[in-house]
C-alpha cells in the first residue's frame, strides 16, 4: 500500500470556511461544520463527528469536501458498500459541481480527478491516492485492520471519521483512532424540530429468547441464535403483529440469517403480502431490481440480513420490524432509524420490536453521551407524584388482542421500570454471592457501582447497605460527571 506524499501543514493557516452558497445547511449542521474546522485548528487531525441517522451526515461531509476543493486539494471518501460509494459520489459531484472519481473493483478508475471516493476493500490492493482530506464514512467500523493502515498512512491529511454510532459492539469507543470527537444534537431534538419523524414502539411479549445464548465478538452468535429460534413460530408472529398494526405500510424486517429472511419472505407472500429477501449475496442488477420494487410500492415487506442498516435511505419506509436480538447499541440504532426520516403522511414511524433489544439498548431517542471512551446511557429523569408512583397519562401497557396476538406499546417510562428491575435483580446476585462467600458489604457496593446503576437502583442498595440515601446521591454523582468531559458540544 503505496502513497504520494501530499504535505498539508502548508496549508493550515488557510483552514477557512468557504461559504456553500448553493448548499442549503440547517442551523445544526452549519455548527457542526465550523466545530469540525475549529477541532482543525486546534491541532485535533484526525476527528470523529457523530450525527444521528437521519441527521444529514452526506451533505455535511460533501459541504467540508467543498472547502478543500475550492482549494484545489485532493479529497479521499472511504466507504464499504455499493449504495454508500454512489450515495457520496453522487453528493459530492452535486455539491462540488465537478466529477469525482470512483476507485472500486469493475469500474474505470479516473485518477486525474481530485475527488476521489473508493471502496475500501478495493483499496486494500490499489496504491492510495493523494489527498489532504480523508473522510471515512459509517467510520464504527474504524477499528478493522484494513481501515487502520489507511489511516496511518495519511499522517499529514485531515482525518474525519462519521457515524451516527461512534461505539464498538462493547460500549467502547475510538480514542485509540482519533484524536477528539464531536458531536452536537440528538434524535430527539431532531424529531422535536421535525427533521426526524417520531415513533411508536410496539413490543410484543413472544420475544425472541436469548437465554442461554453464548458471546461471540461482543454479540449475540449468531449460529446458536438461528438454531433456537422456530422460524415457523416467529414467522407467524411477524405476519400477525404486521397485520395489526402495519398492514398496507412499507415495512424493512431484520431477519437472524439468510434462511430466516427468506423464510419469512415465503410466508409474507403466502399471507398475501408481497414480500422479497435481500441480503450481501444478492446479485448488484437483482439488488437493484428488488430496493426499486420496494421503493415503488410493488413490494410491501423487504427482508433482509444487515444489508439496509447503512446506506439505504428511503424516507417513506413505515414500519420497521425487529426479528434480530443483538448487543450492539450501534447495529440497534441503525436498525431502528431506518424508519425516522420523515416523509409526507407519515405521522410516525412504526418501530415493531420482535425481541427485548429496546429494553436492553434503550428507545430509539434514548439520550446516549457519546465520548471518544464510549457509550454512557443518561438516565431519563422521570417525573414523580407524592405516593412514588410514576406521573403519567396513560396505562403501563396498551393491550391490543388481535390473531391470538398480544400487542404492547412501550415508552421511555416502561424501559425504565424494565432497567430498574434488571438492576435490582443483579444487587440481588451480588447479596447472595456476598452471602455465601462472607464478603463484607463494601463488596457488594463497589461491585454493584462497578454497573453504573441508576439513582433509584442505588438508593435501594443504600438501604439494603444500612447507607444514608445522600450515599446514593454522592455515587450517581461520581458516575454521571465523567460522562460529560468528553468533546461533547
Amino acid at each position: 500500500m503505496s502513497i504520494p506524499q501530499y504535505n498539508i501543514k502548508s496549508h493550515q493557516s488557510q483552514l477557512e470556511i468557504c461559504k456553500p452558497e448553493e448548499i442549503k445547511l440547517r442551523d445544526y449542521q452549519q455548527a457542526l461544520i465550523r466545530l469540525v474546522f475549529a477541532k482543525w485548528q486546534e491541532r485535533d487531525r484526525k476527528l470523529l463527528m457523530q450525527l444521528p441517522t437521519g441527521g444529514g451526515k452526506t451533505v455535511i461531509l460533501s459541504a467540508i469536501a467543498r472547502n478543500f476543493y475550492q482549494r484545489q486539494e485532493p479529497i479521499l471518501v472511504i466507504a464499504h458498500t455499493e449504495e454508500l460509494i454512489f450515495q457520496l459520489r453522487d453528493a459530492l459531484e452535486s455539491v462540488c459541481g465537478v466529477m469525482a472519481g470512483v476507485i472500486k473493483a469493475g469500474v474505470k478508475p479516473n485518477p486525474d480527478r481530485l475527488i476521489q471516493v473508493a471502496s475500501v476493500q478495493t483499496l486494500r490492493n490499489r496504491d492510495l491516492p493523494a489527498a489532504a482530506l480523508v473522510i471515512i464514512d459509517e467510520s464504527h467500523h474504524a477499528t478493522a485492520k484494513t481501515y487502520r493502515q489507511i489511516i496511518e498512512a495519511y499522517p499529514d491529511a485531515y482525518i474525519l471519521g462519521v457515524t451516527a454510532t461512534p461505539c464498538r459492539t462493547d460500549g467502547s469507543g475510538f480514542d485509540d483512532l482519533f484524536d477528539a470527537l464531536v458531536s452536537i444534537t440528538s434524535p430527539r431534538e431532531l424529531i422535536d424540530r421535525g427533521y426526524l419523524c417520531d415513533y411508536k414502539l410496539i413490543a410484543s411479549p413472544q420475544a425472541i429468547s436469548t437465554k442461554g445464548i453464548k458471546t461471540t465478538g461482543g454479540d449475540f452468535n449468531n449460529r446458536e441464535l438461528a438454531d433456537s429460534v422456530d422460524v415457523v413460530e416467529l414467522a407467524g408472529n411477524l405476519i400477525g403483529v404486521y397485520k395489526v398494526y402495519a398492514i398496507g405500510k412499507k415495512c424493512v424486517v431484520f431477519a437472524i440469517n439468510c434462511s430466516h429472511s427468506m423464510a419469512i419472505a415465503a410466508r409474507f407472500r403466502a399471507a398475501g403480502i408481497p414480500a422479497e429477501h435481500l441480503d450481501g449475496e444478492t446479485p448488484d442488477d437483482e439488488r437493484k431490481a428488488i430496493i426499486e420494487r420496494f421503493r415503488t410500492g410493488e413490494t410491501l415487506v423487504l427482508c433482509n440480513v444487515n444489508i439496509v442498516t447503512e446506506g439505504f435511505n428511503l424516507p417513506n419506509i413505515e414500519a420497521v420490524q425487529i426479528a434480530r436480538p443483538t448487543k450492539s447499541l450501534s447495529l440497534w440504532l441503525q436498525m431502528v432509524g431506518r424508519g425516522l426520516r420523515p416523509s409526507e403522511g407519515k405521522q410516525h414511524a412504526l418501530i415493531l420490536d420482535h425481541t427485548d433489544n429496546f429494553a436492553r439498548l434503550g428507545m430509539p431517542d434514548a439520550n446516549h453521551i457519546w465520548l471518544l471512551e464510549g457509550v454512557t446511557i443518561a438516565k431519563e429523569k422521570l417525573k414523580r407524584k407524592r405516593n412514588n408512583q410514576i406521573e403519567r397519562d396513560e396505562e403501563l401497557f396498551e393491550i391490543v388482542e388481535a390473531e391470538s396476538i398480544t400487542l404492547q406499546e412501550v415508552t421511555a417510562v416502561d424501559v425504565e421500570k424494565l432497567r430498574l428491575q434488571e438492576e435490582l435483580k443483579n444487587l440481588e446476585k451480588l447479596f447472595e454471592t456476598a452471602a455465601h462467600n462472607r464478603y463484607k458489604d463494601a463488596w457488594v457496593a463497589f461491585k454493584f457501582l462497578e454497573s453504573k446503576p441508576s439513582l433509584e437502583a442505588l438508593k435501594v442498595c443504600a438501604k439494603r447497605l444500612g447507607y444514608k440515601q445522600g450515599w446514593a446521591f454522592v455515587k450517581f454523582n461520581e458516575i454521571v460527571k465523567p460522562s460529560q468531559l468528553g468533546e461533547v458540544a
